[in-house]
């Protein structure tokens, strides 16, 4: 049985006798946490402890702790917030049932004031913590509607769409119950579902990716942007010969074509362009393709002095490269890389990063188009944000400061 222990009003969760079962290790981990609030009452607003407390205390890795408060976060028991913690969202009650399957309607016991929003994610099943692409959106859209205090209730749908005509898609869409839907689009072909899929019936929204549709409301990350501000940096502290690592050429995201072309622009301007700085490789999954293709980028005669990394799940085969080589961060190589993460920041020294607002960019998504379902705003240009570049220590100068010019 758990037991409630407080530590400067914080929650410590404490491991039930309950056996962890066959299942997925994640879900037994919200059921314990579920099961702790429930047991013990706690007050909306009571924070938890940190992650690496929960993962230690229950044996689990950090990432067993992350799936499991995603799950916790769409059921809306819990909220994340950036820089400060976990906390109690949700009062639950011995009669309350908060668990995915529950039989109770999504709108069921709202406000006839509050606007009702679908929100459909281009997977299946829970997102993994390492898709920061939709759980740092759904963070945002969690947060927002919390901030608006009961004005909006949201209701999520996981489903990979897999071509134009996707029925579980279209069916999506032709949802009647409620006044505004949110889509946040992964794949080729949910942009492509998008794009074709013409003027939808709510005022709809989407997140992250570059869609064409003029109908449906748009906010993208800057993912050109954010390469082309990281290339110019690197270019204006001296170095000319700057290597990029894409690692899945030929069949590219969307956003990696999308720096590709930001960092191409930077270089072009700057006269630096060359196709041989360009390190591809085919299997995004396989470490040792990964790794001899920025093994060989960074063995040519005349090396690059700094390397821009497409995404952070790739910063880890970049850094034992590196390594390999005995080639010192900073020193030999700079190194900045695309999204922020644990490793980016724990790394010795800390890697510099192009940091990707999802969080802010789907709060901003979730706020106008509340404001749009009240005012029956039409949708308008595409709304951008930009990236942040983060400088930490993996960056030097090619030249001592005052040679540059």
């Amino acid at each position: 049985m758990a037991t409630m222990n407080t530590q400067h009003n914080t929650a410590i969760l404490t491991p039930s006798d309950t056996a962890r079962g066959k299942g997925p290790l994640h879900k037994w981990l919200a059921s314990e946490i579920r099961n702790h609030v429930k047991t013990y009452n706690l007050e909306p607003g009571t924070p938890l402890e940190p992650e690496v407390e929960i993962a230690q205390r229950y044996q689990v890795s950090r990432g067993t702790v992350r799936q499991a408060m995603a799950t916790l976060v769409n059921e809306g028991l819990i909220d994340r917030i950036a820089g400060r913690g976990s906390f109690i969202r949700t009062r639950i009650t011995s009669s309350a049932d908060t668990t995915p399957n529950s039989t109770d309607h999504p709108w069921a016991g709202i406000s006839p004031k509050t606007n009702r929003i679908r929100v459909l994610a281009d997977c299946n099943g829970q997102p993994d913590p390492g898709h920061f692409i939709l759980t740092q959106s759904i963070e945002g859209l969690n947060l927002a509607a919390q901030q608006m205090n009961g004005s909006c209730k949201l209701t999520f749908e996981y489903h990979s769409v897999t071509h134009v005509n996707d029925s579980v898609a279209h069916e999506f869409m032709q949802q009647d119950d409620c006044e505004g839907m949110i889509i946040l689009p992964v794949s080729q072909d949910c942009i492509a579902f998008i794009n074709e899929m013409g003027k939808p019936a709510k005022p709809t929204a989407v997140l992250y990716r570059h869609v064409t549709n003029p109908y449906v409301h748009r906010f993208v990350i800057n993912n050109s942007m954010g390469a082309y501000q990281a290339t110019d940096y690197l270019l204006r502290m001296g170095h000319r010969r700057i290597g990029l690592l894409i690692l899945t050429w030929p069949s590219a995201w969307p956003s990696t074509l999308e720096r590709l072309e930001g960092y191409r622009k930077a270089m072009q301007e700057a006269g630096c362009e060359d196709k041989s700085l360009v390190a591809t490789a085919n299997n995004a999954k396989n470490p040792t393709e990964i790794k001899t293709a920025i093994r060989q980028l960074l063995s040519q005669g005349n090396r690059p002095t700094a390397l821009l990394v497409n995404n952070f799940s790739n910063l880890q085969y970049a850094l034992e490269t590196l390594e390999e080589l005995e080639l010192k961060i900073g020193d030999d190589v700079s190194l900045i890389g695309i999204d922020e993460s644990d490793l980016a920041q724990n790394h010795d020294p800390q890697i510099s990063v192009v940091h990707m607002p999802l969080v802010s960019n789907a709060m901003r998504a979730m706020e106008q188009l509340h404001q749009a379902i009240i005012n029956q705003d039409q949708p308008g240009h595409e709304r951008l944000t930009c990236p942040e570049l983060r400088l930490r220590q993996s960056c030097h100068p090619m030249f001592p400061l005052e040679n540059l010019k």
